[in-house]
């Protein structure tokens, strides 16, 4: 009796160690892993646009679990700065009024500050400052999404109504919004259905819920596919304001990419999308980056940093990571639309080029569009060129193209930026072409 006593404590003991080995579910949750290295405590609705802070989309994820109380507790230990326990405490001011009163005296009393943005204005402000907002209750309401508005339709009867225009279709925008998590199932149905003036209602739709609306993704990564130009753009600001929540489906976003079938302003939106992703996949998965990232090196004062962050991006990486680059077929695609007459078309695809087209491939892409482009294009993309050499990897390549441009380009433009930007990598003048009397 005595063994078989010894043998069951010995067996749950063992039991109680792998339990404690195994670390809760919510821990591997990206707004778990948002909250726990947040930096600043914001409002609701920050900036001159109002718009949602990714940390309070992570906190409202997070009051929705089922485990909401064990996950909030545990953020109060877990996190890094007193931003995070601040998002934890307003979680449990919601979630459990009583416990919130115990951990908000605990955190009252540690004290200190914490960098915080409220509206469209950022400050230093005190922890215990911070609490007693809390305690008084609307502010927790607000960060956990507990006080959205009564939809005014059913979600039968606003997807009905993504048929409609103008206003109509902005009230069925509007309330399947305030419908939250309810009506992503018909909003994914509807991002299937003939119609592309439904389909590009729920993507709209999906925008406004940001992450509540991850459930659509492979459906809004479907419509980067859609002929319809309305439905392509709105299914790509869904998948912007998805944030850090789409980095498990990036993948297959730079495979839509790499494909090069967007229109080029199009496809300049889905490369910031990958680029922000990036910087995401370095702070939720930096033991598995993928081949599309790479790190930044600090560039010297006063010159561009090939795409890094201010450094009070949301993420504050360091180090930093960005695209690692365009595939060539993209990058033949946005070189040969920089002759668009537009200007605001011209500056994004220049400013995508110069950032990400580094690499073998994407120098030759660039020379290729060279060949059979007219004029103006040709000088554009000898000025890419010139910022594209500027990274030590590039430049011996880029050196090699500009100069047999300078040899041979029929166009007097062409070769007066070809020596230009040699003359800036170089530091050499080149020698004019003798092109006879």
């Amino acid at each position: 009796m005595r063994r078989a006593c010894l043998c069951l404590t010995l067996v749950l003991t063992l039991a109680g160690t792998a339990r404690a080995q195994v670390a809760p579910e919510h821990r591997a949750s990206i707004e778990f892993r948002l909250l726990e290295r947040a930096t600043v405590f914001t409002s609701d609705a920050v900036g001159y646009g109002g718009d949602t802070p990714e940390t309070v989309h992570a906190l409202r994820l997070l009051v929705e679990r089922p485990d909401a109380r064990a996950a909030l507790l545990d953020l109060l230990g877990a996190a890094r700065h007193p931003a995070g326990r601040l998002f934890a405490l307003a979680g449990l001011r919601v979630v459990d009024p009583v416990a919130f009163g115990h951990e908000a005296q605990a955190l009252r009393r540690a004290g200190g500050e914490v960098r915080s943005f409220q509206g469209c204005f950022g400050t230093t402000a005190p922890v215990e400052a911070c609490v007693a907002a809390l305690e008084e209750g609307a502010l927790a309401r607000a960060l956990c999404g507990a006080e959205r508005p009564a939809p005014t339709l059913t979600v039968d009867a606003a997807c009905a109504l993504l048929l409609g225009e103008g206003v109509g279709q902005l009230d069925a925008v509007r309330a399947l919004v305030d419908h939250g998590p309810a009506a992503v199932p018909s909003l994914r149905e509807a991002l299937r259905d003939p119609s592309s003036r439904r389909r590009a209602g729920a993507a709209w739709a999906c925008q406004g819920l940001g992450p509540l609306a991850r459930p659509a993704v492979p459906e809004l990564l479907a419509c980067l596919e859609d002929p319809d130009d309305a439905v392509l753009s709105h299914a790509l600001d869904a998948l912007a304001h998805l944030g850090p929540w789409l980095v498990d489906h990036a993948p297959a976003l730079h495979a839509v990419v790499a494909r090069a079938a967007l229109p080029p302003r199009r496809l300049v939106s889905a490369l910031w999308r990958l680029h922000e992703l990036a910087r995401a996949h370095c702070l939720l998965e930096p033991d598995r980056l993928p081949a599309f990232v790479r790190p930044v090196a600090p560039a010297p004062e006063g010159e561009d940093d090939g795409g890094a962050e201010d450094e009070d991006d949301l993420f504050e990486l360091s180090p930093r990571y960005t695209l690692a680059g365009i595939p060539p077929r993209a990058v033949e695609v946005l070189a040969r639309a920089l002759g668009d007459p537009e200007d605001h078309v011209r500056d994004a695809l220049r400013d995508a080029l110069e950032r990400w087209a580094g690499g073998a491939p994407a120098v030759e892409a660039l020379v290729r569009t060279i060949e059979d482009s007219p004029p103006v294009t040709r000088r554009r993309v000898v000025q890419v060129l010139g910022v594209v050499g500027r990274r030590p990897d590039d430049r011996a390549r880029v050196v090699d193209a500009l100069r047999r441009l300078l040899e041979r380009d029929e166009d007097e433009m062409v070769r007066v930026f070809s020596e230009e930007a040699l003359e800036d990598l170089t530091g050499e003048r080149p020698a004019a072409r003798d092109d006879g009397d």
